[in-house]
């Protein structure tokens, strides 16, 4: 029957174990599909250019539009299919468009754009961040890819406004706020989660999560374009001070802070040698997994009185913040 109990409690644990969330990730899939918007608005652009603007009478036009074929275009070595415009001469025959060519060419999303963008390079800058040309190829990069400087440029602006955009409308009673390095750069993210369980890229900031400075710049951020203060939401961290001092000072009693199990077992285990790695990380994923806050410190308070002649780093870093990785509890 014991061994029958320990398999419950086991299972339990890793039924209730909270799914990790990429901030990261979700902020750079808001830049794709902002990058996408601005692809077909420049093609659009290239076949009004060609055919005049769209129901007006042009009795000298040389071309017409033609509907809308699927096409394909390159993005980190993947096929993506877009909605491809197409123009006719009205002589016969397909004109093709200028930036479906240079876009078809490239992959001008690849990687070290989406960073770059996210950074907020200008695009005035963005041509002395890239790698430089071979002279023997007889071109530079900004002559090459002047298409491309125009997609980072109208990408920067749509991803800023997006950031900029009002947030009054959304319901979020919970915040994740996590720091994420992107090349030579530090951002701290702003992630909300809404009733629904739907996750909402609210801000970004580039600096350190230590820094309660920066935190607070991008909590006051977001306060400014109407989230709400004068409400209980539980704020998701990482453990990092300034983080936790930026939210005491900018939300006050209203905060309920969550510290990330994730972090806090690293921590824990990062002070222990290999052999008692895995009895320390079950054991704390069963006091996790316990029904009530008061059973669960519980059992945590004990692990630590057990850690603490051998592994004392261990037993400190467990007890830091100790209450606030059972919040949800």
């Amino acid at each position: 029957m014991k061994k029958d109990r320990t398999k419950c409690r086991k299972g339990k644990a890793r039924s209730q174990r909270t799914p990790v969330l990429d901030p990261r990730r979700s902020l750079l899939q808001v830049v794709l599909a902002k990058g996408f918007e601005e692809v077909a608005a420049l093609l659009e652009a290239d076949r009004e250019e060609l055919c005049g603007p769209l129901r007006r009478w042009q009795p000298e036009r040389q071309a017409y539009r033609y509907g809308y074929d699927e096409g394909q275009l390159v993005l980190g070595c993947r096929k993506v299919r877009v909605r491809k415009p197409r123009v006719r001469r009205a002589q016969g025959g397909e004109i093709p468009l200028a930036s479906w060519k240079q876009f078809a060419s490239e992959d001008p999303l690849r990687r070290r754009v989406l960073e770059q963008v996210v950074a907020g390079v200008s695009a005035r800058d963005y041509g002395r961040t890239l790698e430089e040309v071979p002279e023997e190829l007889g071109a530079t990069a900004p002559s090459r890819s002047s298409v491309s400087r125009r997609f980072v440029a109208a990408t920067q602006k749509r991803v800023e406004e997006f950031l900029a955009r009002p947030l009054d409308d959304l319901d979020l009673p919970v915040v994740m706020l996590d720091g994420r390095g992107m090349g030579d750069h530090l951002l701290v993210i702003a992630l909300g989660i809404d009733r629904n369980g739907q996750k909402h890229v609210l801000g970004v900031v580039e600096g350190s999560t230590e820094s309660a400075a920066v935190c607070r710049r991008l909590l006051e951020d977001l306060i400014g374009r109407g989230l709400p203060v004068e409400r209980a939401r539980l704020f998701v961290i990482d453990g990092a001070k300034g983080l936790r001092k930026a939210i005491q000072e900018v939300f006050g009693s209203w905060a309920l802070v969550q510290r990330c199990q994730v972090h806090k077992l690293r921590n824990v285990l990062e002070h222990l040698p290999q052999g008692k790695r895995t009895w320390v990380r079950a054991a704390i994923r069963r006091a996790w997994a316990e029904g009530s806050a008061r059973q669960a410190l519980a059992r945590l308070r004990d692990l630590a009185a057990q850690l603490e002649a051998d592994h004392p780093g261990a037993a400190a870093s467990l007890l830091e913040g100790l209450a606030e990785t059972v919040t949800v509890l």
